[in-house]
């Protein structure tokens, strides 16, 4: 389990050089031994046929299907999983896993059409954001429209008075800066260059800190940087 974190989160957010590398590479082999029983039964349930787990299977079909459980109803669900020692029920919560990962790719598409119907034409920094957006699908959802517009994405949920925010950004830009300078509207925020996360109470207080955000990227952002690459 720690080493399909490990791969999973290095690879995501670190150079893949030095002792990263050989952390992947070693963790890598381990999960191809399939020692872990919730593993095994998760990959037979992704009919994942390949003995050997490369990092392709680890972000697109293991991966997946572990996060989806703390995206849609609770991360002990994947813990279990991976932590079960008996057969029948390691089977049953890997099929729970895999069952819950198609409700994730369901509901982000259903919310990533209607955040993209809101997407306003001419702004540098996409700002959009709903009532009741799940707040575990917004971070795949800002990823989903920064790849297609090649812009800086906020997507932020609204629940009641409070809004929760998940940012994306292309090389360049770093997507904290902007909640650095609103970051007296903000309740907390935090992250790094390329992905971010924030809070805000209160819609005022949430818009102000979009109106800074939008402004400083009008003005910081080239049309070299959003040159898609």
């Amino acid at each position: 389990f720690l080493d399909l974190v490990a791969v999973s989160t290095i690879s995501d957010i670190a150079p893949l050089v030095s002792e990263n590398r050989i952390l992947v590479k070693f963790g890598l082999e381990e999960l191809s031994s399939r020692k872990n029983l919730g593993l095994r039964c998760l990959g037979e349930v992704a009919k994942l046929k390949s003995r050997e787990i490369d990092t392709g299977h680890v972000g697109f079909i293991l991966g997946p299907r572990i996060n989806a459980a703390g995206r849609m109803t609770h991360a002990r669900h994947a813990f279990e999983a991976l932590t079960e020692e008996d057969d029948i029920a390691a089977a049953m919560l890997a099929a729970n896993l895999d069952g819950t990962n198609r409700d994730r790719q369901r509901e982000s598409d259903v919310l990533y059409r209607e955040a993209r119907s809101l997407v306003r034409d001419g702004d540098k920094l996409i700002v959009v954001y709903g009532e009741g957006w799940q707040l575990g699908l917004i971070g795949l959802v800002a990823g989903k429209l920064l790849s297609d517009f090649g812009r800086p994405v906020f997507v932020a949920a609204r629940h009641g008075n409070r809004f929760v925010g998940s940012g994306r950004s292309v090389p360049g830009f770093d997507i904290t800066r902007p909640l650095h300078a609103a970051r007296e509207h903000l309740l907390k925020f935090g992250g790094h260059p390329q992905a971010c996360g924030f809070t805000a109470m209160g819609e005022d207080q949430f818009l102000k800190a979009m109106d800074m955000a939008r402004a400083m990227a009008s003005e910081s952002l080239s049309d070299d940087i959003l040159t898609p690459r």
